[in-house]
């Protein structure tokens, strides 16, 4: 007879929370380098405290679940799923029911799955090489020449109408790691086997290969994008792991800082189109030697110049007096190498509402730093009207004579 498996321990991003462990899983816990979990002894035990990672991940056979600080289905929008083709309200699955994040993002494939695979496979031409009975495509004569003698088989060049080509390789893999998945319903497992069934001939899924992250759709793939995008986090996410044995861990992590600051880079340059230019991670030297590089998170140039830099932080900042002085000082020096008047840090405070400490004026340089927030934890139409007030107020603060007001939240 075995013994039952605990039951997962439940976390929150960036919330402490003190827990009952056994002295081995703590220390298990906290040498997982991947889930970068804070692990210190407590009063009642160990006081946890995970940080930017969310998802899940084990620890000596104990489960922990770490959910995003925000609602589950802004979570999975900001992961990169397609808001386009999958339906985001509640309806679609009880989010809060659903604990662990990559089983709602199994939930989300298997929907958008359904939605790729309605016009079937996706075929492509694959050059091949081979000995044939009869010719196909064009005689390899090179290859007869190398090798000269028997006339059949042919060797012969042509091209091969396939399944097996990279997008289906990874839908393929994402299938295969999704069935092992604790926690997903019973209808969705059901629908990706019989899924599963279309993919004969498909090879392997190089997992070395991460090209999905510079994948652009086209219009004839376009509605492959609700199953691709979902489908690279649940096969590669930033940390993913099975240990197979008496008992099979997984580990699903995602790095909500990187996430968060490809999507707010993406709203904020959708909002600002034809108002000012957006680049993300803009490269400068820092000395005249060229000797030390920085990447600001956004620079915004008009008419091919600069006019304004901010740094996104996926942290609880709601003004300026929250602000740490390394961000003050990192934002400060991003705006003296660019000769600005102004910067921005860009925050997702968890209760966004007016900036009433407003921006600061620095003594020794006379620099504005101002705090701009986005608000992630509303419904979508909510969190796109939090972007267009961002860029209003960026494109103010870009402007050579801009009023030193005190500005309000996004």
């Amino acid at each position: 007879m075995f013994d039952p498996a605990p039951l997962p321990i439940v976390l929150r991003e960036y919330v402490d929370r003190d827990i009952s462990l056994e002295t081995a899983t703590a220390r298990a816990l906290a040498s997982n380098k991947s889930a970068a979990i804070s692990v210190t002894p407590s009063e009642f035990g160990w006081r946890i405290r995970p940080s930017q990672f969310i998802g899940v991940t084990e620890a000596n056979g104990q489960q922990f679940v770490i959910q995003p600080k925000i609602p589950m289905e802004n979570a999975l929008i900001i992961l990169g799923a397609s808001a386009k083709n999958i339906e985001w309200s509640r309806d679609t699955f009880d989010y809060q029911q659903t604990t662990s994040l990559l089983a709602a993002m199994v939930m989300v494939f298997r929907r958008g799955l359904d939605f790729a695979l309605a016009r079937g496979l996706r075929h492509d031409y694959r050059a091949e090489q081979d000995r044939l009975q009869s010719i196909r495509g064009r005689i390899d004569i090179a290859e007869v020449v190398r090798r000269p003698g028997s006339a059949i088989p042919i060797p012969c060049r042509f091209d091969e109408y396939t399944t097996d080509n990279r997008l289906n390789r990874l839908l393929l893999a994402g299938i295969s790691r999704s069935l092992r998945v604790p926690g997903v319903p019973r209808e969705d497992k059901v629908r990706l086997r019989h899924h599963l069934a279309s993919f004969e001939g498909v090879g392997e899924h190089d997992l070395r290969d991460r090209w999905s992250l510079q994948w652009t759709p086209t219009r004839l793939d376009r509605h492959y994008e609700a199953a691709v995008r979902p489908a690279d986090l649940i096969v590669h996410g930033d940390s993913v792991a099975d240990r197979v044995g008496s008992s099979r861990g997984t580990t699903f992590l995602v790095d909500m800082n990187k996430a968060v600051e490809n999507f707010i880079t993406e709203r904020i340059t959708h909002h600002l189109h034809g108002r000012l230019d957006v680049f993300p991670q803009a490269k400068t030297s820092l000395d005249i030697e060229g000797r030390k590089t920085i990447y600001p998170d956004l620079v915004f140039k008009k008419g091919g110049q600069v006019a304004f830099v901010a740094d996104i932080k996926y942290k609880d900042v709601r003004d300026i007096a929250d602000a740490s002085s390394d961000d003050l000082y990192q934002l400060n020096t991003y705006a003296l190498t660019y000769g600005l008047k102004r910067a921005a840090l860009i925050t997702c405070p968890s209760h966004p509402g007016p900036d009433i400490a407003g921006p600061i004026t620095l003594t020794k340089t006379g620099i504005e730093l101002h705090v701009i927030q986005i608000d992630l934890s509303g419904a979508p139409s909510q969190i796109e009207e939090s972007f267009a007030k961002a860029a209003d107020l960026i494109e103010k603060l870009s402007l050579p004579e801009a009023p030193a007001v005190r500005l309000l939240s996004a």
